[in-house]
């Protein structure tokens, strides 16, 4: 009996709850079937002409959607409407709605799929383009699927990371939402020579498929950009950019690096592929004389991912060695007793190395030679002038260079002419104070008691500039033994026709005097000037042939003043003694 009171107090109650929190109509308004409820963006105003929430997002069955009709809150539930006393819950294609106006609906409750499944399709990335569009980006095109309302993507170096959409660590790891492709990225986001992968997601809701992770290499190039050798040479080493190795334990990556040649033939490479071995390199030796292109493949599970775009040039040449040389000076005119000459020989060597350069002199009664050299890179030798000739001796000077162990393979020659000494009482010629230029040689037979540029009035000498040599006999430079051995370049050249440039216009040239001078220009193949005294006189000759000087020209020192411009030779008679500065 209490058993039975304790049954109906038990229904009592429960029957009081519901009637506590459900409208009345509960029952008879209830939709029976399946509902599928349309859902907008919160911001989205609902459906104007059904009152239902927007139709852009589709979740079903359990999704909760606060109404909100004249300021009064209801829910509108999947499996039955619960509406106000004076609304009912209608159902229309299928949807329950109150008939009241909904003027905003806000997703308060997640989903899951109809009875018949998501809509949604599997995308794919279809390709990576590496420098896409330009050197500073790279392109991602992929196959978004259908069904959904977004693409997500997601890549990086980790395998797992990438598969996760970049979860554990955004660390090497790029996720991007809602993009669209193609996708087009800065190419400083990848490391040269890294394999990365790559994941894209076609989003509805709860409805969400992704792709298969597709792995790419951002770059395979090698290095030397060149490389040279002989027959017979040693190797040399053919390095790949490549760093990444197989990774992610479950579910590796094997990177395999291969090596080839064309044409084949020329070159070898061994070995001819790397896997999961940093660095990736192989070497390259010498097989037969040619040119051909060194370059590498990267394979990716076996699948080909990466080509060099830049491969390395190989030369390989004979073995046999050649060479050439250089001896200088080239052509020398010195007198017996002279100081010694140094000739130098340069060797530039192909295909082996300078071992040695012996020098010879084809007439030792004009100079001898030291031979052989064995230190570079410049190799010289000392010949010495002989003495006592008694008559013009001249000599070739001959160097050789041993190469490879090729015994005198190119050679140079130079051709050394030695006079025989002249008496001092014979002719010579002096400067007093000033400078002596030239592009080849200064010979000037000097005294033994006298010196080539004397000092002047300010007490040093002038400086004798020489291109080849200097010959001074057995005389002196000066008195500081002053000189230059170097090539000079005059924007000037001072000859006859630079001087009577300078003329003045109003200068007749028969002997008439103009600014204190006496100017005589003389047409003649050849004219002579006896013994003459000047005196205080200023004379200047233009002679536009050859000038002969029979007799010695003096002047009051200080005073006078006499010039000649010749553009011939001037011969002096071994009788003259004196000739107060010629020109």
């Amino acid at each position: 009996m209490q058993i039975k009171y304790a049954c109906i107090f038990i229904f009592f109650f429960i029957l009081l709850i519901i009637n506590s929190v459900f409208p009345k109509s509960i029952f008879s308004q209830s939709c029976s079937e399946y509902v599928r409820i349309d859902i907008y963006r919160c911001d989205f105003d609902p459906n104007p002409e059904t009152g239902e929430c927007g139709e852009v997002i589709y979740d079903y069955i359990d999704t909760k959607v606060r109404c909100v009709w004249d300021n009064e809150t209801k829910s509108c539930l999947s499996l039955w409407g619960i509406c106000s006393s004076n609304d009912s819950c209608v159902k229309n294609n299928g949807k329950c709605f109150c008939t009241a106006s909904v003027v905003d609906c806000n997703i308060i409750g997640g989903g899951t799929p109809p009875p018949g499944g998501c809509t949604t399709t599997t995308p794919s990335i279809t390709s990576i383009q590496w420098g896409v569009p330009n050197a500073n980006k790279v392109t991602i095109n992929f196959n978004g699927g259908v069904g959904g309302n977004r693409n997500d993507i997601a890549f990086g170096k980790n395998k797992g990371n990438v598969d996760t959409k970049c979860a554990f660590s955004t660390v090497g790891c790029v996720s991007d939402l809602n993009v669209t492709s193609p996708l087009i990225v800065n190419k400083n986001l990848f490391a040269t020579g890294t394999v990365y992968y790559f994941k894209v997601w076609n989003i509805a809701g709860s409805c969400t498929k992704s792709s298969n992770i597709k792995q790419d290499i951002s770059s395979c190039e090698i290095s030397p950009n060149t490389m040279n050798f002989g027959i017979g040479g040693p190797s040399q080493l053919l390095t790949s950019e490549v760093v990444s190795t197989n990774v992610w334990l479950s579910s590796p990556t094997d990177v395999k690096v291969t090596f080839n040649t064309s044409p084949t033939g020329i070159a070898s490479v061994s070995p001819a592929s790397e896997t999961n071995s940093y660095p990736y390199r192989t070497s390259v030796s010498p097989v037969s004389v040619g040119t051909t292109n060194a370059s590498s493949n990267v394979y990716l599970d076996n699948v080909l991912s990466c080509t060099a775009t830049n491969p390395t040039v190989v030369n390989v040449t004979s073995n046999t060695p050649s060479c050439t040389l250089s001896l200088s000076p080239s052509n020398l005119i010195r007198t017996e007793g002279a100081s010694p000459v140094t000739f130098t020989a340069t060797v530039t060597p192909v295909n082996g190395s300078v071992e040695s350069v012996r020098f010879t002199s084809s007439n030792t009664n004009a100079a001898t030679v030291t031979t052989p050299d064995n230190s570079g890179p410049t190799y010289t030798t000392t010949a010495t002038i002989a003495n006592n000739v008694n008559s013009q001796q001249v000599t070739t000077i001959t160097a050789y260079a041993r190469v490879g162990g090729v015994v005198d393979l190119c050679y140079d020659t130079s051709i050394l002419t030695v006079n025989d000494s002249i008496p001092s009482n014979s002719p010579w010629w002096q400067v007093v104070d000033g400078d002596v230029t030239t592009e080849e040689d200064i010979i000037s037979e000097v005294p033994s008691d006298n010196v080539f540029i004397a000092d002047g009035a300010g007490g040093f000498p002038g400086v004798p500039v020489y291109g080849t040599s200097l010959d001074t006999v057995s005389g002196g430079i000066s008195s500081l033994s002053w000189n230059a051995n170097t090539l000079t370049s005059q924007p000037r050249i001072f000859d006859y026709a630079y001087f009577e440039a300078l003329i003045p216009d109003a200068v007749v040239g028969n002997g008439d005097t103009y600014d204190g001078y006496e100017w005589n220009i003389i047409s003649n193949p050849t004219a002579t000037l006896n013994t003459t005294n000047f005196g205080n006189r200023k004379v200047i000759y233009f002679i536009d042939g050859n000038l002969n000087i029979d007799g010695n020209i003096t002047l009051d020192n200080g005073v006078g003043f006499f010039v000649a411009f010749v553009s011939g030779n001037i011969t002096i008679n071994p009788n003259v003694t004196n000739i107060y500065k010629p020109f």
